[in-house]
């Protein structure tokens, strides 16, 4: 019975990193420092240098996370945009400040 039970947690857990290595080959990484965080809106302003950012668009899915933790990632949607900043919300705002670590200077992957 252990057996069976171990042979499928290992089974389980190659399939689970074969899915996150298939979805981080169709992903983009750029990185952004936080400029401005509002905690009554939920909202995070963040500078970014990336040469694409134009192909950013309004309501787009983020992932954000520190450089320090890239396991704890935190979910958010663009909710404008300019040539140097892009204004996110974070719908799960208390746990994205726990899980990532983040405040005004922060540099963040996205």
């Amino acid at each position: 019975m252990r057996k069976s039970v171990f042979l499928f947690i290992i089974l389980f857990c190659e399939f689970l990193y074969a899915k996150d290595y298939k979805l981080a080959e169709d992903t983009v990484v750029f990185p952004g420092r936080v400029s401005k965080v509002n905690q009554v809106a939920k909202l995070v302003r963040i500078r970014v240098k990336f040469e694409n950012a134009k192909f950013i668009t309004r309501n787009n899915k983020l992932f954000l996370w520190n450089e320090s933790f890239p396991n704890k990632k935190c979910t958010g949607h663009i909710e404008g945009k300019s040539n140097d900043y892009l204004l996110v919300r974070l719908p799960d705002f208390g746990r994205c400040m726990r899980s990532v670590y983040f405040t005004v200077g922060s540099y963040l992957h996205m």
